[in-house]
């Protein structure tokens, strides 16, 4: 008795889905592979350290407290720990390298204002310098200033928009002093080289 033409037919239908499925299998395959050496080529690294650095364990002296240098700190333990590796300490005997941020000063000025005489415009602006020292004191990289304004538009009606444009200043601000103080951090060669400096 002959097979039954619909479940002949059903079987040939599979037997020929399996070859173009396989097909589509090796194209998503390819597209998978095609985009994960297009990310790799762009740099693009998952979970990926950073070069290594001259030094291993670091200690930060924050000797002037306000909410800059306190998010620069944190900000700067966070990069150090999960791009580089770096160890953080609590005291200088064990550190090889010293972050010491002096002198900072944060403060709000109004820079424009209206015809009544009224703000308008306000700029924030945080100074700070930073010393980069090995164990013993000595600097290892010239002390630098640190000097970041930003400025933004204010209304007498929107008191608590002008909050949250300071605070979002200051925010900005902090993250653009720890990418200049990392990308110093990155050029030190060596410790055991100090520079000359005025003492602080």
């Amino acid at each position: 008795m002959p097979s039954h033409p619909t479940l002949a037919h059903q079987s040939l239908t599979r037997q020929g889905q399996h070859p173009a499925r396989r097909r589509l299998l090796k194209k998503a395959a390819g597209f998978a592979l095609l985009g994960s050496s297009g990310l790799a080529g762009c740099g693009f690294k998952f979970q990926a350290r950073q070069q290594s650095l001259s030094f291993q364990r670091v200690l930060i002296l924050n000797e002037s407290v306000n909410p800059v240098t306190q998010g620069l700190s944190q900000q700067l333990q966070e990069q150090l720990t999960s791009l580089y590796g770096v160890q953080m300490v609590a005291q200088r005997a064990d550190a090889q390298l010293v972050i010491r941020l002096q002198k900072s000063r944060l403060e709000t000025v109004a820079v424009g204002f209206s015809s009544a005489g009224r703000p308008r415009e306000l700029e924030v602006r945080a100074s700070l310098y930073a010393r980069l020292e090995n164990a013993v004191g000595d600097l290892v990289q010239p002390a630098v200033l640190l000097d970041l304004r930003r400025t933004y538009s204010v209304n007498d009606s929107e008191v608590l928009a002008a909050a949250e444009s300071e605070r979002f200043q200051i925010e900005n601000i902090t993250r653009d002093l720890q990418q200049q103080l990392l990308r110093r951090l990155v050029r030190i060669q060596s410790l055991a080289n100090p520079v000359r400096s005025p003492s602080s």
